[in-house]
């Protein structure tokens, strides 16, 4: 049974929140992100709308979640705090994930554990809505860009702009074989340090499941996985297979030998 705790009892602690709010959207960098710092924008209808479907959604979660000055609902999980509902719903209700994104750089929510809370939230995101009501999607999502389409020109642009990026971003993130795909941890919570070692063993699983071992006539094509060096190289030294170069697909308009 779900239960109800006190929260904010104190003026005090009210005008905290708030001033905090206040701190975490002046901290946006408005050139930079401009939509998060400008505020939400969009009907009082849809906002209603998204609050009803939002809160029902997170009531049947195993979360504890606080709407504004309003107590603590949920027995368990980690603490969803949303200071500033009408922006948080708001946001969800224009841009839905992305806005939910967006309302936590604006500060609009936080939580004390947000892996725990996100894996809460994406091991039911499919159910979350009401199926009959997703049937509606294609009348409330932004409709993709028509520049941004995977035609056989917009195809090379989005892979640009998504992948041609400096090692000096990915190593804000990523750990020292720069591998960008999912580690496989072997506890959780997990820590920074962790990561190397949870890429080694992601690696040495998808070996053993492939059966890679000398003598066996296999050989490993390089793929996704592999866009990092630490891939080939890790895989090369633990179980002596390097990795062969996908073939190059060559696009219509390019006239390179």
């Amino acid at each position: 049974m779900k239960t109800s705790v006190p929260y904010r009892t104190e003026a005090g602690t009210a005008l905290a929140a708030a001033a905090a709010l206040t701190t975490a959207r002046e901290r946006v960098d408005a050139a930079r992100w401009p939509d998060v710092a400008r505020g939400p924008r969009g009907s009082a209808a849809r906002t209603a709308v998204t609050r009803l479907l939002v809160q029902r959604a997170l009531a049947s979660l195993p979360l504890r979640v606080a709407l504004g000055d309003t107590p603590v609902t949920g027995a368990e999980g980690p603490l969803l705090r949303v200071h500033d509902p009408d922006a948080f719903f708001c946001r969800i209700g224009s841009d839905g994930l992305i806005g939910f994104g967006e309302s936590y750089m604006a500060g609009e929510w936080d939580t004390d554990e947000l892996v725990g809370a996100l894996t809460v939230l994406a091991s039911r995101l499919t159910s979350l809505v009401p199926r009959p009501l997703q049937r509606l999607r294609g009348a409330w999502a932004h409709r993709r860009p028509s520049a941004q389409r995977n035609t056989p020109e917009g195809a090379r642009e989005n892979i640009h702009r998504h992948y041609d990026l400096s090692n000096d971003l990915f190593a804000l993130f990523l750990d020292r074989t720069m591998t960008y795909s999912s580690a496989l941890f072997p506890r959780r919570p997990a820590a920074w340090s962790d990561l190397a070692g949870a890429q080694h063993r992601k690696i040495d699983r998808l070996l053993d499941l492939a059966g890679l071992i000398h003598g066996s006539g296999k050989r490993l094509l390089e793929n996704h996985l592999a866009d990092r060096p630490g891939y080939a190289a890790y895989t090369a030294r633990t179980s002596g297979f390097l990795p062969l170069p996908p073939r190059r697909h060559p696009h219509p308009e390019d006239t390179r030998p």
